[in-house]
């Protein structure tokens, strides 16, 4: 069977040359399957994959080089950067640091810890702090020499704490969390050490995640599509209105001035407008799809999204356009390798012709083709073999 992968050049143009991003209309793109966590921080990407291997990429996603060889024992959970530094953290309560960008790795010291870290963030002052679980219940790993050494603290009356963000509007740290069975809590504490609960609405189900826009903005997420949402200083969490999937969502990113991307299980897409505030959906969940565990805004250009994806039957492909100033340059993100792809156009969708020249046999991830430009307008779209 062959599938087809099309795109309106207008809109790709649009996107790229008005210096404004359009919701809905801003790309997303699936990187690699089975990657465990991505994080954008600076000019490079930085990931890791299911054998616990940290990469890293400079052009925007498109190559990665691998910095740390790890193991599937030391699985990556997330990824966090602040200034030069940036910290991974993992199964077995395992902590990487790295003090140029990504660029090398090296585990820190750190109280030893059964069980695992699921996420990390640093204030911007050299003050971390990895949430997760030890021996049964919540706990944290703090550290206030940027990464350094970590001590560990326990977090009494909750089960585990499944994510943390940094809170800019109130100075402190806020994690969501889980009681083990059925509810979700959130916490915040000033240090990382010591926390106090903050309220919910009743009947909030397990979170997965909490994220911050940056700001005072901060939306936490989980079991059975919930979504939360606090808006100022002091936080105060109201449930978001609109759709609500029956799939768990597990990240989400902030796309600017009160939008958000939020993803799960079966690769569900849920996007949060800031016109309307409500959630709608973006992307319809692959019921033989993985799950969305993670996912970064590059720079306004493109949401870039990891998971666990192998099983599905085809990695979806993306067709991006941009214009150099004398040719067009197509590119197809997540080929699959050994498969034959064909460039082909139309100008009115209806009736399509391959262009000369332009059959490609996938020996890497990315394709790229390179058009002279005309006075037609035209779309493309690639065949696949």
């Amino acid at each position: 069977m062959k599938r087809y992968m099309t795109a309106k050049l207008w809109i790709l143009l649009l996107i790229f040359s008005s210096g404004q991003i359009l919701m809905g209309n801003l790309p997303t793109r699936i990187l690699e399957a089975d990657w465990t966590a991505v994080h954008v921080h600076g000019d490079a990407v930085l990931v890791a994959d299911s054998d616990g291997n940290l990469l890293r990429s400079t052009d925007g996603g498109i190559v990665f080089e691998s910095r740390y060889q790890g193991t599937p024992e030391d699985a990556i959970h997330f990824i966090y950067g602040s200034g030069s530094t940036a910290i991974a953290v993992g199964a077995g309560g395992w902590i990487l640091r790295s003090a140029d960008n990504g660029q090398s790795w090296s585990e820190v010291a750190a109280d030893a810890i059964l069980g695992q870290l699921s996420a990390v963030v640093g204030n911007g002052s050299g003050h971390w702090v990895a949430a997760g679980q030890h021996q049964g219940s919540a706990a944290t790993q703090v550290s206030t020499d940027d990464g350094l050494t970590w001590t560990l603290h326990s977090v009494s009356g909750v089960y585990e704490l499944t994510g943390i963000t940094w809170h800019s509007g109130s100075n402190q740290f806020v994690a969501s969390g889980s009681d083990g069975f059925f509810s979700g809590s959130v916490h915040a504490s000033p240090e990382g050490s010591s926390w106090s609960s903050i309220n919910v609405p009743s009947e909030t189900s397990v979170l997965k995640f909490i994220a911050s826009d940056g700001s005072n903005g901060l939306l936490a997420g989980g079991r059975e599509g919930i979504l939360l949402r606090s808006e100022g200083s002091p936080i105060s969490f109201s449930a978001v209105e609109g759709f609500r999937p029956s799939e768990h969502l597990r990240s989400a990113v902030s796309t600017g001035q009160g939008s958000w991307i939020i993803g799960g299980d079966q690769a569900i897409l849920i996007e949060i407008p800031a016109a309307s505030g409500n959630a709608r959906l973006r992307s319809n969940p692959l019921p033989t799809a993985g799950s969305i565990v993670s996912i970064a805004n590059r720079g306004g250009e493109e949401i870039l999204l990891a998971g666990s994806f192998s099983d599905y039957p085809w990695g979806p492909p993306q067709l991006q356009a941009e214009f150099n100033g004398q040719q067009l340059i197509l590119r197809l993100h997540n080929a699959r390798l050994g498969r034959s792809y064909q460039l082909q156009s139309s100008t009115n969708l209806s009736q399509w012709s391959n262009l000369s020249g332009t059959t490609r046999q996938a020996t890497q991830r990315t394709l790229e083709w390179t058009v002279a430009p005309d006075e037609t307008n035209r779309f493309f779209r690639v065949l696949v073999d």
